[in-house]
């Protein structure tokens, strides 16, 4: 990191910086690095505790660590770490008579640029890898537009276009590239910094829970950039020209300096080895027996043909299968009901589970695209006729792209 000169600290100036690194450091070791990890056994209880006391919120364990970021655990957690800084820097103040803080103003500085790199690194390969935001699902294009959430939407218009994944996540990757080297580590903050501030805003616009982490995420951005901010005002404002900048290692030693090196070479040789056993996983991943749309286009029940009324929820509009071990059943009125699937491709039987419930259908193929489903659904003799479709029969993922568009295809 550079800085645009010697600091000079002042009373107000060490206290900040004792709060930050406070904060920063354990938040850090809280969230989403390897230790956070080991530490769960530390936080959780901790956390659980301060959440009753302070707000009288009891919060189950069954929901802390659901996938979403912005659970009261989540939010507790904040304030438990606020309230912890607060009181370190307390008691750091009152002990700790130092009169500057150079080194560990560096090692902070470190710390929050590895960090930064190491989740632009792994949000920028699942964008590369089309896996944080997949191609949209069969049950994704069933659904009626008007009833997905803002989330949902939000997955879709990104899924629809590997192109742009490929966009976003090249972005996220140059930011973890340049916040490697000390020299571009600026150029890096900034970059960072625009790609999560859109990143932030599409979380808060889209109801996504990962508002804290990207809004720390933003903040450890300025705070890189804040350092450096003087040289920035004059190149990209008062139109100046900048001294250079004030660049001190973190170890002065050339030992150090040579360990340091071959650290980072291995982690990035390390890092491109892991991207490429993970992206040859991914990209090598079979299709589940039976994949694909099938549209009901007759359902007999007890002997009786059911009409296709959008009323009749016993009537099966769509049987979507995409994932290994589950099935998707849409009925009628629209509805999408989930299930746990079986499939034995020797005896042609698929069993699809429900709770309690487990139903049977063997199923044979009559045509080209046509399919015969037949067996016992909630004790009910059960025949359907299916065509199966591909997700090109959709106008999303069939319409392309287009270089000459003579009128705009808005529909």
């Amino acid at each position: 990191m550079t800085l645009s000169r010697q600091l000079k600290w002042t009373a107000l100036s060490r206290a900040g910086f004792r709060f930050l690194f406070s904060y920063f450091l354990l938040f850090i070791l809280s969230n989403q690095s390897g230790i956070s990890n080991l530490l769960r056994g530390l936080w959780d209880p901790l956390i659980l505790a301060f959440a009753k006391a302070l707000f009288g919120a009891e919060i189950s364990t069954e929901v802390l660590h659901t996938g979403s970021g912005d659970g009261l655990y989540n939010y507790a957690s904040v304030v438990f770490l606020l309230s912890l800084s607060l009181l370190s820097t307390l008691a750091w103040t009152t002990l700790d008579k130092r009169r500057a803080y150079d080194w560990l103003l560096q090692a902070l500085i470190v710390l929050v640029r590895y960090y930064l790199v190491v989740q632009m690194a792994l949000y920028g390969m699942a964008k590369v890898l089309h896996a944080q935001f997949p191609e949209p699902a069969f049950h994704r294009l069933l659904q009626p537009f008007g009833e997905s959430s803002p989330m949902g939407l939000l997955w879709t218009f990104m899924g629809y276009s590997y192109g742009y994944n490929l966009f976003t996540g090249i972005g996220e990757l140059l930011g973890a590239a340049l916040l490697l080297f000390r020299p571009t580590t600026t150029l890096g903050a900034l970059v960072t910094l625009g790609v999560m501030a859109n990143v932030m805003v599409l979380n808060f616009c889209y109801d996504v829970p990962v508002k804290l982490l990207s809004t720390h995420l933003v903040l450890f951005c300025l705070f890189l950039l804040a350092l450096d901010g003087p040289r920035l005002a004059r190149l990209f404002v008062l139109n100046q020209p900048t001294a250079p900048a004030h660049a001190p290692e973190l170890f002065s030693g050339a030992r150090y300096r040579n360990i340091k090196n071959i650290l980072k070479r291995l982690a990035i040789i390390g890092g491109l080895a892991l991207v490429a056993i993970v992206t040859t996983q991914f990209t090598n991943q079979p299709k589940p027996p039976m994949y694909g749309l099938y549209k009901v286009d007759t359902m007999v029940r007890n002997q009786d043909t059911l009409p296709p009324l959008i009323t009749d929820g016993r009537r099966w509009q769509h049987i979507a299968i995409e994932f290994p071990g589950r099935a998707v059943i849409q009925t009628m009125p629209g509805h999408l009901r989930w299930f746990d699937l079986e499939v034995d491709t020797s005896a042609q039987r698929a069993v699809f589970s429900q709770g309690r419930f487990s139903d049977t259908l063997y199923y044979d193929r009559t045509g080209a695209v046509t399919w015969l489903f037949q067996g016992i659904v909630r004790g009910d003799t059960v025949s359907v006729k299916a065509t199966r479709w591909d997700k090109e029969g959709f106008l999303l993922m069939g319409r392309g792209f287009n270089w000459v568009n003579e009128s705009p295809f808005n529909q």
